[in-house]
């Protein structure tokens, strides 16, 4: 998560998505599915923390999710790739059934788009 995942532009604005996705972020916490995300990877919240871990900016490659700088340079590896799950698989999904599909892109290749800069 050290590069962000990146989407296509949607039809909403980044600081729309990252402020529905901190409300998403807030009320999964206790959720049987975050919990059970967490557990899989051996992996308490304790060990995730209850700060919202994500950016979600925009640049020339489109819509950009990242890890909060502070969160990233602490938590594991196995911790890095249970927060990229829980976007994938928690946060997007969500704040796609609020807002439609289109709310944000298609996941873009960030190792294509690194190459073709």
């Amino acid at each position: 998560m050290d590069e962000g995942l990146i989407y296509e532009r949607g039809a909403a604005e980044p600081e729309a998505i990252e402020a529905e996705a901190r409300k998403i972020w807030a009320s999964t916490l206790t959720s049987d599915e975050f919990v059970s995300t967490l557990a899989g990877a051996g992996l308490t919240s304790d060990d995730i923390g209850t700060d919202f871990p994500f950016t979600v900016s925009a640049d020339s490659a489109g819509l950009v999710v990242t890890g909060t700088t502070v969160l990233v340079g602490i938590l594991s590896p196995v911790a890095k790739d249970v927060l990229v799950d829980v976007w994938r698989k928690i946060l997007l999904p969500k704040l796609r059934r609020r807002f439609g599909e289109d709310v944000v892109g298609k996941e873009k290749d960030a190792s294509k788009d690194k190459n073709e800069k």
